[in-house]
């Protein structure tokens, strides 16, 4: 899957382990690093487990479009598919996740 990054200074940030360290400590880097390798190696977004250690999926309500998958037990990865640009996104059938080849990495943030 082809990754993105919604603003420079994130493309920065996760195209570097030392400035991921200084951004998110050394176990949550880590974990990124994990799940940025987990996305880039996946086909599509179907291929990534909805189950735990990743558990990749939607959120709902006023994030619908947003994805996330599992840092740690409180941080997520959010993401969204790259032909998605508002949130949230229509209420409409769900997306197609074998379409979903590419998304652009949003924040990394604690969802508790």
């Amino acid at each position: 899957m082809n990754i993105l990054f919604a603003t420079k200074k994130l493309h920065k940030i996760f195209n570097s382990k030392k400035e991921l360290e200084k951004n998110y400590g050394l176990d949550r880097a880590t974990k990124i690093q994990q799940r940025l390798g987990e996305l880039t190696g996946a086909e599509c977004l179907a291929d990534m487990p909805p189950f735990k250690p990743a558990r990749c999926h939607e959120l709902q309500g006023k994030e619908l479009g947003l994805f996330s998958v599992d840092i740690s037990s409180n941080y997520r990865l959010l993401f969204y598919p790259s032909n998605i640009t508002t949130f949230p996104r229509p209420k409409e059938p769900l997306l197609d996740l074998k379409k979903i080849t590419e998304i652009i990495i949003y924040e990394v943030k604690d969802t508790h």
